[in-house]
């Protein structure tokens, strides 16, 4: 029986075959991260908005890197995914679509940012929706601009027109004529953004207010002359020789009506 005396190169050898037949000795990479995440921009954050319809986060964590990120808003807890990497930030965008959320109000958020070290950053707030209220009162389809404007019609009946410049939904408007307290007429929302109607005065004086309100601000019509005429003569509401009249009340009229038959000349 031969005996073989093997050199200490032939075993070098034998032992770099035995590596690459997989026997690899483990390695393990360790992060070392101590710190929670940051975010550079959140929405929603405590701001106001005409509606809610994303969720969008600009967060980093240079050490571990971002494991999640969730936002909870009207109830309901939402995961964003990741989206892209921002070149000149060097932080992730992460994103969600959700459904639209329009009803006006103010909604509570919470954020939660986690580190693949399972440490989480959270921000959390208020986000309300609104938009404040804007718009135009026409009587007759001519816009109120002035409290000494005169407009003049035919007819003992005036119609009356609201046209929303800007504002919440419609359908949380509601504009109305009053006298006294008490409501005469509630204008219908005829088209988008508009509201119409009209209504027929009896002859004497009326001190009306028009309002169109969101429930949070109210746009009243100012002070005007409106003259009517009938086969009877004019006529007429003039509010410049009421406010001499009526004196101190005029401090609280939104609008001053007078109907009295008047013999002047036909037209």
């Amino acid at each position: 029986m031969r005996m073989y005396r093997m050199s200490g190169l032939v075993l070098l050898a034998v032992g770099i075959s035995l590596l690459f037949i997989g026997f690899v000795v483990p390695i393990a990479v360790l992060y070392v991260d101590d710190t929670p995440p940051v975010w550079r921009i959140l929405h929603p954050s405590t701001a106001t908005g005409t509606s809610l319809t994303e969720l969008v986060a600009y967060v980093k964590d240079p050490e571990s890197g971002i494991q999640s990120v969730t936002c909870t808003v009207a109830g309901t807890t939402h995961s964003l995914s990741y989206a892209l990497t921002d070149t000149f930030f060097k932080d992730e965008k992460w994103y969600k679509n959700i459904p639209d959320i329009t009803t006006p109000g103010a909604y509570p958020y919470e954020w939660k940012i986690t580190n693949k070290a399972g440490l989480t950053t959270t921000q959390s707030g208020t986000y309300t929706i609104y938009t404040e209220l804007q718009g135009k009162w026409y009587i007759n389809n001519i816009e109120i601009t002035s409290p000494t404007q005169e407009i003049y019609s035919s007819s003992l009946t005036a119609s009356f027109k609201f046209v929303k410049t800007a504002g919440i939904a419609d359908a949380y408007i509601t504009c109305t004529i009053k006298e006294g307290g008490t409501t005469l007429l509630t204008l219908t929302n005829s088209a988008a953004s508009t509201w119409t109607g009209s209504y027929t005065f009896a002859r004497g004086k009326h001190t009306l207010s028009l309002d169109a309100t969101d429930g949070t601000k109210t746009i009243s019509m100012s002070l005007f002359d409106f003259g009517v005429q009938t086969d009877e003569g004019w006529i007429g509401w003039n509010l410049y020789d009421i406010a001499k009249a009526v004196g101190a009340m005029m401090s609280t009229v939104g609008l001053v009506l007078v109907v009295y038959p008047f013999k002047g000349k036909e037209v």
